[in-house]
């Protein structure tokens, strides 16, 4: 990281911390959704098939985005140093 100045791993730390913020925003989100509102919430707005989608990649979304929280705090770890 010494070829790196000052400005550019302030602009490299808060994009990492940006999305780190977002990676743990959504894992909680995708592990705290209810399945019967998610169906409700499809069938109000004309879409009944859509929760079926959904819940058929709700647990690899979750695990890619934790596994996206855990590489951008090492990434943060990494840059505070």
């Amino acid at each position: 990281m010494a070829g790196l100045n000052l400005g550019a791993m302030l602009t490299l730390g808060l994009f990492v911390l940006a999305l780190h913020l977002v990676s743990v925003t959504l894992a909680k989100a995708l592990r705290a959704y209810s399945r019967t509102r998610l169906e409700e919430i499809c069938a109000e707005r004309g879409h009944p098939d859509r929760a079926d989608d959904v819940a058929h990649h709700d647990e690899r979304t979750e695990r890619s985005a934790e596994a996206l929280a855990v590489v951008t705090g090492l990434l943060l770890a990494a840059l505070l140093g």
